[in-house]
């Protein structure tokens, strides 16, 4: 699960992954990333790019 939370100075992801071992859920990995501008910014450009074809 990844989330994407915006603050005041920058926006921050929370990414989650989980596994199930047995019959209860446990985190398996957790991280943040302060450097999504660029991929956001990315993303628009492929959009925008996707639109005009």
């Amino acid at each position: 699960m990844s989330y994407l939370v915006k603050f005041d100075r920058q926006p921050i992801r929370f990414t989650f992954q989980f596994y199930k071992p047995y019959n209860q859920w446990r985190t398996h990995r957790f991280k943040y990333d302060g450097n999504v501008d660029e991929e956001i910014e990315e993303s628009a450009k492929v959009y925008y790019l996707d639109l005009n074809e």
